[in-house]
């Protein structure tokens, strides 16, 4: 059996208003992947599961973000035979509007 990798890259966006940002997620591929399930914690809350990606997706954008607050994300890779271990969570807190951007990457 072949190991599943899974990562996300996480580049922060804000846009109107002060209040609001956008966290965009760029993930790679792993071994096997036919998608990826995405799942989001927030203020250190229990993971959830965002949104599962086909292949070739490679970004997703969370538009479900506030300043304010801080978010994690992980991937798992999901194959024909299984699903990986959930990557090592990358975390972003979004502490005033006037941040340029944060950026986050996650290895398996």
């Amino acid at each position: 059996m072949k190991k599943l990798i899974a990562s996300i890259g996480i580049a922060l966006l804000f846009c109107s208003p002060a209040w609001a940002a956008t966290v965009t997620l760029n993930i790679t591929a792993g071994t096997n992947a036919i998608s990826h399930t995405i799942e989001k914690s927030t203020d250190g809350g229990a993971f959830v599961s965002l949104i599962t990606l086909p292949m070739p997706t490679i970004q997703h954008i969370d538009n479900a973000v506030l300043v304010g607050h801080a978010y994690s994300y992980r991937s798992i890779t999901n194959s024909l035979v299984d699903s990986s271990a959930p990557s090592v969570p990358c975390s972003v807190a979004l502490l005033a509007a006037g941040d340029s951007s944060i950026n986050c990457t996650v290895n398996p």
